[in-house]
């Protein structure tokens, strides 16, 4: 979940706020199941790889349009 704020100072001036992983979940972003081999000769074997979740962040803009 994340969250948006924005303002408009003026009609040229804008100030915002984001906030990324509001709730800090510790979860998969993609997840990925797919055959593979260690070696040439070894045996396929069936796994899975994934992507977490960036961790709880935050971002500040000003937005001057002219």
């Amino acid at each position: 979940m994340n969250l948006d704020v924005g303002y408009h100072i003026t009609k040229y001036l804008q100030v915002q706020a984001s906030i990324y992983n509001l709730t800090n979940t510790h979860a998969s972003a993609s997840q990925y199941a797919y055959d593979y081999r260690l070696t040439p000769t070894s045996p396929i074997e069936t796994g899975s790889t994934y992507h977490p979740l960036e961790p709880r962040s935050a971002r500040f803009s000003v937005t001057v349009n002219f």
